[in-house]
């Protein structure tokens, strides 16, 4: 298929403002009523209004491209240079921001779950995207069904290695990043295991209010804080949609 082989960097900067946008309202509303719901700032039974969720579902999604380091990742790990290495690579980040989305105060069930749906959502618009740009039709849509299945596979192997010990975890980041690459050293897999705890203990000390205002930041590998250049440059993508 030619996602597999083609060369991320044709398809590594995209407008964001074509498909995502804080101006227009992407909810749809069913009915007069629940428009002028919306247009209040509430709908349903979310504590947060659910336009502003939006707009935070927006900016985690955005963090978790923006704070990914797919040049050090594919240099120091040997990943290939390919659309799919970068979407594997965006399913980890995800993956870790689903775990501090599901360690929250109980009574923000529904907020947590609006921000998990539309933050997914937001990824696999982001993907199909990409995607168009280097396959069309059946290849595409089988590229996005394939890319799917992964994602899921990703997040049981993840969950598990999670709950159980760093051996787990490991074998899960060798099956669904490195995709069983068996010429990965030993050490590549220490490392990869100590950068994924080191985030999850970074975003488990991140607030709910500022999960729900959409704030969250990564952890490089060579440094224990994140990076400001890159909440700025964030900060700078969120405001021009």
């Amino acid at each position: 298929m030619a996602l597999w082989f083609s060369y991320f960097s044709s398809v590594r900067y995209i407008d964001l403002s074509t498909f995502f946008s804080l101006k227009d309202n992407k909810l749809k509303p069913l009915n007069t009523f629940d428009s002028v719901v919306m247009k209040l700032g509430f709908f349903g039974s979310t504590k947060t209004a659910k336009v502003q969720l939006e707009s935070s579902a927006i900016k985690l999604y955005v963090s978790c491209t923006e704070y990914i380091e797919y040049d050090l990742f594919r240099q120091r790990f040997g990943l290939p240079d390919t659309l799919v290495s970068w979407a594997h690579l965006l399913q980890l980040h995800m993956w870790m921001l689903m775990v501090r989305l599901s360690n929250h105060n109980s009574g923000l069930d529904k907020d947590v779950h609006f921000l998990i749906t539309r933050t997914n959502f937001n990824m696999w618009l982001d993907i199909e995207k990409r995607i168009k740009k280097l396959a069309t039709g059946s290849l595409g849509k089988k590229g996005m069904v394939t890319l799917g299945d992964q994602y899921t596979a990703a997040v049981i192997g993840y969950d598990e290695g999670y709950f159980t010990d760093d051996k787990v975890l490991a074998g899960a980041i060798w099956r669904c990043l490195l995709e069983k690459n068996q010429h990965v050293e030993p050490r590549h897999l220490v490392d990869l295991v100590d950068y994924v705890h080191k985030n999850l203990h970074h975003l488990l000390s991140i607030t709910d209010n500022e999960l729900l205002g959409g704030k969250i930041s990564f952890i490089s590998f060579d440094s224990d804080q994140p990076d400001p250049t890159k909440d700025r440059k964030i900060q700078q993508l969120v405001s021009a949609l």
